[in-house]
């Protein structure tokens, strides 16, 4: 007597699975990406979104259709010749000592559709190629100063990565005070350069020392940084400031008194200001996007505007701006940019074409890359690199730089 076989119940994912593979068929299908950039998009394994998108297609989740060539995204990919010549020519014309220009689907570094996840996983992608860049550099003794933000927590995880082992290194956080940002697809997480600094100790080992400020970052009134001990080589990212996105100011809200408050309030009210001004009037220098505020280890600065920016501005709105992002600055406890000039080695992090003109403006004017040839590193995207290399070409300064600046492009 034979009994009919019965079928393995169907699985049925959670509700926390159906999320997460959601997510992944949102980046395979609609961001284009192959599955390693879904992995690392998730910060999970090839293995585990291959899983994700097999999830994803048994539940419907993907409808497979077939597009005409036209349809296909432009400059999903990029010629690795014409990225060379990106890298190397960045590297020429601002002095620096290495640029790595990532080939990213163009869309991850618009500057005219922002997207949180897709920014998340910009700033992933930096980070982790970051992490990969400097661990065979770092020599025991070293001393490493960490920054804030998602790309530099994205350095720790690459870093952590290479399997360095026990080193006897010393961490050094930048700035003081508790970062927590909120990603799109995942957990809060705090991104504070104290934090980050003990994560990255935790992994090397007793061999390791950290230095943590241990503080609130935000003061009522101006505090001077003080050393314990500076580093011989930095890692640092770079934000801009405007509306609607979440920024260093949102991130210090919880410490900030009412005065903080209503300056930040004001400072991003009068950045917007002038951005919807050069908006409307539709300035694009040398094919770059300008925005107005940017910031530094959670310290706000106005970026270096380039003339026909400042001819269409009405006479005193960017001081207003600069007047109430620098009162600000000098409420927050960070490491002075300036210092980290005369390191050994900085590398910064950023991408997206809306920080091109922070990109190089924080180069030239706060690392003084002109001054100190081929001692500090960038790690951006191709379009980004592109962008701020027009404005390396093209760039006519204004301040006391403007004659070394203009020395160098020209040369």
């Amino acid at each position: 007597m034979s009994s009919a076989a019965t079928l393995p119940p169907r699985y049925t994912p959670s509700a926390r699975t159906l999320q997460r593979a959601h997510e992944a068929a949102r980046l395979f299908v609609e961001e284009r990406l192959t599955v390693s950039e879904v992995a690392l998009a998730m910060d999970i394994s090839v293995s585990m979104a291959s899983r994700l998108l097999k999830i994803a297609r048994d539940e419907g989740l993907i409808q497979e259709s077939v597009l005409h060539p036209d349809e296909l995204p432009i400059g999903r990919k990029v010629d690795s010749d014409a990225v060379r010549q990106v890298e190397d020519g960045l590297a020429r014309h601002l002095h620096l000592r290495r640029v790595i220009a990532l080939p990213v689907p163009e869309i991850f570094a618009s500057a005219n559709s922002f997207d949180t996840r897709r920014d998340d996983s910009l700033s992933r992608w930096l980070g982790n190629e970051g992490g990969r860049y400097l661990a065979p550099l770092v020599r025991g003794g070293d001393s490493i100063g960490i920054g804030y933000g998602r790309s530099v927590r994205a350095f720790v995880d690459g870093f952590r990565r290479e399997n360095v082992g026990p080193r006897d290194l010393t961490l050094v956080s930048l700035a003081a005070g508790i970062s927590v940002y909120p990603y799109s697809h995942g957990d809060p997480f705090d991104v504070s350069a104290d934090g980050l600094a003990l994560v990255l100790g935790h992994t090397l080992g007793a061999a390791a020392r950290v230095v943590v400020v241990g503080r609130r970052g935000y003061s009522s009134q101006p505090k001077q940084w003080k050393w314990v001990q500076k580093p011989s080589i930095a890692v640092v990212g770079l934000g801009v400031v405007e509306s609607g996105i979440f920024n260093c100011f949102e991130q210090r809200r919880y410490e900030m008194d009412d005065d903080g408050l209503a300056l930040a309030e004001g400072a991003v009210a009068k950045a917007e200001a002038i951005r919807n001004r050069v908006t409307t009037q539709r300035i694009r220098p040398w094919g770059a996007e300008y925005y107005p505020l940017a910031d530094f280890l959670g310290r706000p600065f106005v970026v270096e505007p380039p003339d026909d920016v400042r001819s269409a501005l009405p006479p005193g709105e960017l001081a207003e701006l600069e007047s109430v992002s620098g009162d600000l600055a000098q409420r927050i406890y960070a490491a002075p940019a300036e210092d980290l000039a005369e390191i050994e080695q900085t590398v910064l992090i950023a991408g997206g074409r809306r920080k091109a003109f922070a990109i190089w403006d924080f180069l030239t004017r706060f690392l003084s890359t002109l001054e100190h040839p081929r001692r500090h590193s960038l790690i951006t995207d191709y379009w980004t690199a592109t962008d701020v290399l027009r404005i390396a070409r093209g760039a006519r300064r204004l301040g006391p730089t403007a004659r070394l600046v203009r020395a160098a492009v020209s040369a």
